[in-house]
């Protein structure tokens, strides 16, 4: 049977915080192991799958992203506390492996780490600059304006992403063809002078 790798955060005996990972075949065995060695559970996570991590890379993920920080700048604009906002906005993620991502954010958001640092243990979600345009806001007051300003800038850089894939597509076709047109005159029309 397969075991899942869970991430844990956990308080020892002596009072200090535990980190790492375990090995169980669910959630409440891997809970059940933490508490036999005398530890207290603060978060349970599955560690996600490389083949999903891969995912985060794609088009759909750098969309959702851009797409959470939108919704999550209009929601603290609201007055909503930062943790609802979150959880609110992470209700609207279509992409699986982006929302689990994103619920591993919030899950640190609620044990007190700043939304800067959650996003900086993230990276494959946010870019480093996303971290500390978020940071900046946290520090002046308004995370929202900074929030806004990052979705605006994640959209545009995936809309110039987009522009140079389709702006590629000619050079590379013609490239194929050149190439398709020398070959045909090295391999048939130079052989049939040589006779």
């Amino acid at each position: 049977m397969n075991q899942t790798r869970f991430a844990f955060r956990a308080v020892q005996a002596d009072g200090s915080i535990a980190e790492g990972e375990i090995a169980a075949m669910d959630k409440a065995a891997a809970l059940a192991a933490l508490r036999a060695k005398g530890a207290r559970p603060i978060r349970l996570v599955p560690q996600t799958a490389p083949a999903a991590r891969h995912r985060m890379r794609t088009r759909r993920g750098r969309q959702a992203a851009a797409r959470l920080a939108g919704e999550l700048a209009v929601l603290l604009g609201a007055g909503l506390p930062l943790d609802r906002a979150l959880a609110l906005a992470i209700a609207n993620v279509d992409e699986a492996a982006a929302a689990q991502q994103f619920a591993e954010i919030l899950g640190q958001v609620r044990e007190g780490t700043p939304l800067s640092q959650a996003m900086r243990a993230s990276p494959l979600l946010f870019p480093p600059v996303a971290a500390a345009m978020v940071e900046a806001g946290e520090a002046n007051g308004d995370p929202g304006t900074a929030l806004d300003r990052l979705a605006r800038m994640l959209e545009s850089a995936e809309d110039l992403r987009r522009l140079i894939g389709t702006a590629m597509i000619y050079p590379a076709a013609l490239t194929i063809v050149a190439s398709g047109v020398i070959l045909l005159m090295l391999l048939y029309v130079v052989p049939q002078f040589e006779t």
